[in-house]
């Protein structure tokens, strides 16, 4: 889905450094009141950017719009989206004024248009875990919740040289004028109306407790610094918020119950740990365990965020909310009614002073689910005996190897084998002494002795096969390519985590002891600074328009057939990428007979690579380093071998066998029995990691492990990886115009 940002200050970087978690968002273009500033924050962040905001607004491909701007300005902005027929992320407030917001709301509703409103922490995993733990009775019934948000005395910091991503100074006058209530009480304020349901009051109280925050400047607003609420839900809970500048940093919640209390350190930290503590009664004397419990937290569906601080938080997390939910057609649970009742009480909070007594809410909104992932999960069917029972679901050519290679497989063994035809499926199963043989794959799937499906069909089929074996309760290891592309394959990843049933893609080339020697010596700084990978995958393909590698509408191509394993090997071993730039020789077919790939990274390093159908490659895979190199010897996706140099600014690099011209599989041979002697040429270690068969016995073997461990993803080849390759690859295709 296309979104657009207006507002390119402080905030924008922290949603440009999240943005890259959710694939199904695409940033369209950026836009400022100030040029200079968005032509800064464009250049930055390599986005394009949109002279005014009618010419972002008559962007037809933009469907979201992310209100970045100065409070004072969201209500003015939102109004336009709205009126382009566009919905609405707001950074919070959503207004400064009730009716403003009410007005927003009003149009969002009539024109059938989506609006929500910032902070997304209550989809946080704190969140969504303190959550799970009331659902389960943990604490008894709730009386009553205290919350701080309490930040220090910031007016005294070194807050002007509090600096961006892309170097944008922290708006410390904006920040002050607008005051800590507005910023701050929406951090806290919708997880107590999810957890507790509509308030019906709020008691509070502000105070201007420093005068002068900004000795020379003028403050056009006179907002609280300090402010205490008591919060009354009309399930009867009371919760008391404090929000300051002033007392020492304090993020802390506690949830009073019954029979205990839950709570955590830092809501700001999407990832705090959720603790409880029992009440005891031991005789005469009733108190609190000393001992706490931490309670298992339920992961979201995304990868997570690493760094520290305030970009623990996901911020682009309610974005990708809003856009699942208009995908589904359904609310977003930052639903417009849900973000109208918080903005209201932050509104109420902020304007103590003014209102002088309780103030009776006048807004409510429908009861909202905890997200997905947070909710009880059917398990995936796990064997509970000594082995996992696989079925393969296809008969080609790469159905056979893996077939062949579990013998050699850990807890692992075949037993069925499905097929479009009852002969096709028999000679199959009589090839690898497989039980079981069916005629079709509706009825392999209604086996209950099976745990697993191994998806061998083409890649066109990928979705509709993998969707078919969640819907039996079958774990999946798909052939790679995942998918045609990032929407099928997030498709498929949706539901596999909504069913909780165990997925990955079969990249098999990930799993080889050969290549985890590599990676674990490169992050051990073996060979210094990565500099560049160098990789090619190639051979000849007999050409035929209508087999899958030359049929355009079966997601043929070197792209996605050879292509993949060069972009996964890169992802792996470099990490993510921060650009990419590809060319291709596009056939009579319309596929990408040969493609080239030039990827960049954060840490300056580079990967070149190529893949081709139409001759042979050296099939190496070269890393080069500060310190010395690392050469995969061919084939690098089967890799049994590679060499350590640390002597690249002395040694002697010879042509190897296989970088010769028209190399086949005699040269193939011939490379594996000169690899000794060039070692010692060119000074390099050589190291061997043999295995017998093909090699897919390693992918198998992981899959059982994590099946019969009860995971639904492997940490080797998680779905966010496959993924994150998914829709590297539609970027390529879409410069190279390739559509399937």
């Amino acid at each position: 889905m296309q979104v657009a940002i207006v507002g390119c200050g402080f905030v924008a970087d922290y949603y440009l450094s999240t943005l890259p978690l959710h694939p199904e968002l695409q940033l369209k273009g950026v836009m400022d009141k100030l040029p200079e500033r968005s032509k800064h924050f464009s250049e930055f962040h390599s986005v394009h950017v949109y002279q005014t905001l009618n010419e972002l607004l008559s962007d037809e491909d933009v469907d979201i719009v992310l209100n970045l701007t100065n409070p004072r300005d969201h209500y003015e902005v939102s109004l336009a989206v709205l009126k382009a027929g566009k919905h609405v992320y707001s950074e919070k407030p959503l207004g400064m004024k009730m009716d403003e917001a009410k007005e927003l709301v009003e149009l969002a509703e009539s024109k059938n248009l989506q609006i929500s409103s910032a902070p997304c922490s209550l989809l946080s995993e704190t969140a969504q875990t303190l959550w799970q733990a009331l659902r389960e009775d943990t604490i008894g019934k709730v009386r009553v919740v205290y919350a701080e948000m309490d930040d220090g005395l910031v007016h005294l910091m070194a807050y002007d040289k509090w600096l961006s991503a892309s170097g944008t100074p922290w708006p410390s006058k904006d920040e002050f004028e607008i005051g800590c209530t507005l910023e701050h009480a929406g951090y806290y304020v919708p997880w107590f109306a999810a957890f507790f349901g509509p308030a019906i009051s709020v008691t509070a109280f502000g105070s201007t407790q420093i005068e002068n925050k900004m000795p020379g400047v003028e403050l056009n607003m006179d907002s609280p610094d300090f402010t205490v609420a008591c919060i009354q839900f009309a399930s009867g809970v009371v919760a008391r918020l404090t929000c300051s500048i002033i007392a020492p940093h304090d993020h802390q919640l506690k949830i009073v119950g019954d029979k205990g209390i839950l709570f955590t350190e830092d809501g700001w930290d999407y990832y705090s740990p959720v603790y409880s503590r029992k009440m005891m009664h031991i005789r005469r004397k009733t108190f609190y365990n000393p001992i706490k419990k931490r309670h298992k937290m339920p992961m979201a569906d995304t990868p997570k965020v690493k760094n520290s601080g305030a970009q623990r938080m996901d911020f682009a997390r309610g974005v990708a909310e809003m856009a699942a939910a208009i995908r589904e057609k359904r609310p977003s649970r930052l639903s417009a009614q849900f973000s109208l009742h918080v903005n209201e009480i932050a509104l109420a909070i902020h304007y103590a002073r003014e209102h002088g007594s309780t103030y009776q809410m006048t807004t409510t909104f429908d009861p909202i689910e905890p997200t997905s992932w947070a909710q009880e999960q059917p398990q995936a069917v796990v064997k509970t005996g000594s082995e996992v029972r696989w079925g393969i679901m296809g008969t080609g050519m790469v159905a056979k190897q893996v077939a062949s290679c579990f013998e050699w497989a850990e807890q692992s063994t075949l037993v069925a084998v499905g097929s479009r035809s009852e002969e096709t499926a028999k000679a199959f199963a009589s090839s690898f002494n497989i039980p079981k043989a069916y005629s079709s794959y509706e009825e392999m799937l209604n086996d209950d002795e099976i745990d697993v499906i191994y998806v061998a069909t083409p890649h066109h089929r990928h979705k509709e096969d993998c969707l078919m074996c969640f819907d039996h309760g079958k774990a999946v290891m798909c052939e790679k390519p995942f998918s045609l592309d990032l929407e099928e394959a997030s498709d498929i990843v949706k539901v596999a985590r909504k069913k909780g049933v165990f997925c990955m893609e079969a990249m098999w080339a990930r799993f080889f002891p050969a290549l985890h020697d590599v990676k674990r010596r490169i992050d051990a700084g073996e060979i210094g600074d990565v500099i560049s990978l160098t990789a090619d995958f190639g051979y000849p393909t007999p050409y035929d328009p209508e087999n899958r590698f030359f049929n355009l509408k079966k997601g043929g191509g070197a792209l996605l057939d050879r292509g993949v394993y060069l972009l996964s090997l890169a992802h792996f071993l470099l990490g993510q990428h921060t650009s990419v730039e590809s060319v291709a020789d596009i056939g009579k077919t319309g596929v990408d007979e040969t493609s080239n790939y030039l990827l960049k990274y954060s840490s300056g390093a580079v990967a070149n690579l190529s893949a081709t159908l139409m001759g042979y490659g050296t099939n190496e895979a070269v890393i080069t380093g500060s310190k010395g190199s690392i050469r995969i010897h061919a084939p690098f996706f089967q890799p049994s071998s590679f060499s350590v140099s640390d002597k690249i600014s002395k040694q002697r690099i010879p042509t190897t066998p296989g970088s010769m011209p028209k190399a086949g599989k005699v040269t193939q041979r011939l490379r594996r029995m000169a690899m000794p002697k060039l070692s010692k040429i060119t000074g390099a270690s050589l190291v061997t990691k043999p295995y017998p068969g093909v090699g897919y016995q390693f992918e198998i073997s992981e899959v059982s492990r994590c099946v019969q461990a009860g995971l639904t993803e492997s940490k080797t080849m998680p779905l966010d990886d496959t993924l994150t390759i998914m829709k590297l690859m539609d970027e390529i295709r879409e410069q190279l115009n390739l559509t399937f």
